[in-house]
């Protein structure tokens, strides 16, 4: 389950969040390594969980659905993942928590890479990237850079 085909196509997330109580469920998808992304619970005690990138050597790990919640701003929203809210932890690393404490993230379609970006809401253009180094491919905060394929993702319903 943990390899995509390259011609998957992903969803327009604006176009399904009409309203801000709207919440959508995907798969998310690291388009640098086109791999599903996962809470890594068994690595982590709870809380937080790992938010990482499913290594080729893994392939049992089911991938979960990301619930994706409209939140306040354009192109704004909360991210949840088996009840879990999805936020940066300590070291700007990405994990789930079960604390009920929610941070928004600007998710942005990138229409020439067909893929979207993640950044934090904040003033200092940060956003999502999937590490290249071997180990625990866990998603981290780096500062956006326009042509970085590594914090590129596909939002796939299923």
């Amino acid at each position: 389950m943990s390899v995509l085909p390259e011609s998957r196509n992903s969803t327009v997330l604006p176009k399904m969040h009409q309203t801000q109580s709207s919440s959508e469920k995907y798969y998310i998808v690291s388009v640098q390594h086109l791999q599903y992304l996962y809470d890594a619970s068994g690595c982590f005690p709870s809380p937080p969980r790992a938010i990482a990138v499913i290594s080729p050597d893994n392939s049992d790990i089911q991938a979960p659905k990301f619930s994706v919640t409209k939140g306040n701003g354009d192109n704004t929203y909360t991210i949840k993942v088996n009840g879990r809210d999805v936020r940066r932890g300590p070291g700007d690393l990405i994990y789930s928590f079960e604390d009920g404490h929610t941070e928004e993230w600007v998710i942005i379609f990138r229409e020439a890479e067909r893929a979207y970006t993640i950044e934090s809401k904040d003033s200092n253009r940060r956003a999502w990237t999937a590490p290249l180094e071997p180990g625990l491919l866990q998603i981290r905060l780096e500062p956006f850079t326009a042509t970085n394929h590594r914090q590129l993702f596909r939002f796939d319903s299923l």
